[in-house]
């Protein structure tokens, strides 16, 4: 928790909102929001000058292999004219992350602590503007440690 802590601290406080992209692991591997977040985070690196993300229309097919493994063994199907895989064998080429919901045993302890880092990361960059994607996530899991918490 620290670790994380430390990690997203770093890069908020290093570079400006308008030079980061921030996404909710939860989002990127959920089937609706998975390929929205595949999306921002091609419109992000666009920016840069000689990266051109996929077409859009592209991007469901995209993601579906990639984050899913969904497709044929080689993602020909739908990545053809694709230049590079996930992973270390060409013939899957798909995340190896199974992604949705685990329900995890923690402690009360460890859910006061988490509560406690989101709060603390909340009341940190709450007021700075340009920090409206963070705040989401952290309130997002908030409400998720919240429910645990009131589960004990």
């Amino acid at each position: 928790l620290e670790s994380w802590m430390q990690h997203l601290t770093y890069w908020v406080d290093k570079y400006p909102s308008t030079k980061r992209l921030v996404l909710a692991y939860e989002d990127m591997i959920d089937d609706r929001k998975g390929p929205i977040s595949a999306v921002k985070i091609g419109s992000f690196l666009s920016q840069e000058k000689g990266v051109e993300p996929f077409p859009r229309s592209s991007v469901r097919c995209i993601w579906d292999v990639v984050v899913k493994n969904k497709g044929d063994k080689t993602g020909n199907a739908k990545l053809e004219g694709a230049k590079y895989y996930v992973g270390n064998d060409p013939n899957e080429p798909s995340s190896l992350r199974k992604g949705g919901t685990t329900n995890k045993p923690y402690t009360k302890f460890q859910i006061d602590s988490m509560i406690g880092v989101m709060t603390s990361l909340k009341e940190k960059y709450g007021k700075n503007e340009g920090e409206f994607e963070l705040i989401q996530i952290l309130d997002m899991y908030l409400n998720s440690l919240n429910d645990m918490e009131h589960d004990h």
